[in-house]
């Protein structure tokens, strides 16, 4: 699949701006189990809303119910972009830039489960992971630092980001 047309498929198919190389937005299997959760303890209130003296039990429940919906809405899309300078990776409000030059190498991995998924980090490399799957490593020149992302083209990507990395 040519870029090119990466780029139409992506721009037919999933929301926001395309501009640059390449746009990807890669959607979390774990925002559905949020609000299946969510739901079944919506339904525990309605159900135990009839019962005497459970007041406490129904707040719980209730503040339950709201915190899946909130890390539901937080933590559901992953949003990679390539232009013409950086790469950008994006998770709701929390946004990395890297400059295409300061790229060293890019290998494609396999994000396991036990990997987990959201944004990991250990004070030195960061990962964002919305799926299991196909993933990206991007190492730093001159540095330890390394970024990993989720992504359904990760030979592509690799290869745009090679390619541009290496201008």
């Amino acid at each position: 699949m040519t870029t090119k047309n990466l780029r139409a498929e992506t721009r037919k198919t999933k929301k926001g701006r395309v501009g640059g190389a390449y746009h990807e937005i890669v959607g979390s299997p774990i925002r559905w189990l949020l609000i299946a959760a969510m739901v079944f303890f919506l339904i525990l209130v309605l159900t135990l809303g009839d019962r005497r003296n459970t007041e406490g039990t129904l707040i719980v429940l209730l503040a339950t119910s709201a915190i899946l919906a909130a890390m539901a809405i937080i933590f559901g899309e992953l949003e990679i972009e390539i232009d013409r300078d950086y790469l950008i990776m994006r998770f709701m409000f929390i946004k990395t830039r890297v400059k295409l030059s300061d790229i060293e190498s890019c290998e494609k991995i396999k994000a396991r489960w036990y990997m987990g998924l959201g944004v990991r980090t250990d004070f030195r490399n960061i990962a964002y992971f919305a799926r299991y799957g196909d993933a990206v490593v991007v190492r730093l020149k001159g540095s330890k630092r390394a970024y990993a992302f989720s992504t359904r083209h990760a030979d592509e990507v690799c290869r745009i980001i090679k390619a541009s990395a290496g201008r």
